[in-house]
């Protein structure tokens, strides 16, 4: 390949620390209809936030050394259109004011003709790893603190609250696989659990938004029990997750 074609992905900041991050999507990042996979979603930008991180000094070992550790708390993301394979797409995500206790942080993923794709938001626990308690987002200094918030499209991370009439939809054993590097399940992997667990409708449909609360870490062997609720117009599908009778996760999923 010459200098000519070659493609060149670049990563930069901008107003507001604005992180810019230009990337292609993968074959192996996709669905089995051609489209950006849920936990593709979910890995790419909660991975583009550590880079974010990582290039302004704040590593995950330089905020271990420091006694901090970010955990994921809650996601939303509404796909307004899927980025397909092969697409050159432009994602953009920057920290705002924190929502009490949590760290907030927005996502815009659009393709090369600056068209929006996908809008997100997230809340993040800040936590001491040695005691895992909890730890104010007033005393996390170590960056400054953005002051600002910016609306995107896609539902807020509020609360999912699982009805009584839930469903049995079956088990998951954690797997070695789906570690990551804090020896815990990725949190991207809740999204192929739920929708493993799913009628096909759900697995091969147009999502609209998804929204998901991480509640316990799952660890490898742990067995995971899925029980799941659907709406009456059947668009709508909430799944959720325990391990020994407590709450692990809880997905909702809504089809266009």
């Amino acid at each position: 390949m010459t200098e000519e074609t070659k493609e060149n992905y670049r990563e930069w900041f901008g107003e507001r620390t604005t992180f810019f991050r230009e990337f292609k999507l993968h074959f192996g990042q996709c669905d089995a209809r051609g489209r950006i996979s849920l936990p593709s979603l979910l890995l790419i930008t909660s991975d583009t936030a550590v880079e974010d991180y990582f290039q302004r000094g704040l590593s995950v070992e330089t905020l271990a050394a420091n006694g901090i550790v970010i955990l994921v708390s809650r996601l939303s993301f509404s796909i307004h259109k899927y980025p397909r394979g092969g697409e050159r797409l432009l994602l953009k995500t920057w920290e705002e004011k924190p929502d009490g206790m949590l760290l907030s942080r927005k996502y815009e993923l659009e393709n090369a003709a600056g068209e929006s794709l996908v809008s997100g938001t997230s809340l993040w626990l800040i936590a001491d790893p040695a005691t895992r308690r909890l730890i104010k987002p007033s005393a996390f200094t170590m960056r400054p603190e953005a002051d600002f918030v910016i609306p995107v499209d896609c539902p807020p991370c509020s609360k999912i609250h699982r009805p009584q009439d839930m469903q049995l939809l079956g088990e998951r054993t954690v797997g070695f696989s789906d570690l990551d590097s804090n020896g815990h399940t990725n949190n991207s992997r809740y999204a192929a659990f739920a929708l493993d667990a799913l009628p096909e409708a759900f697995q091969t449909g147009d999502v609209q938004n998804f929204r998901i609360n991480y509640a316990k870490e799952a660890k490898g062997g742990d067995r995971i029990s899925l029980s799941g609720y659907f709406s009456d117009d059947g668009k709508t599908a909430l799944v959720a997750g325990d391990v020994q009778g407590r709450t692990c996760f809880e997905a909702e999923i809504t089809l266009r």
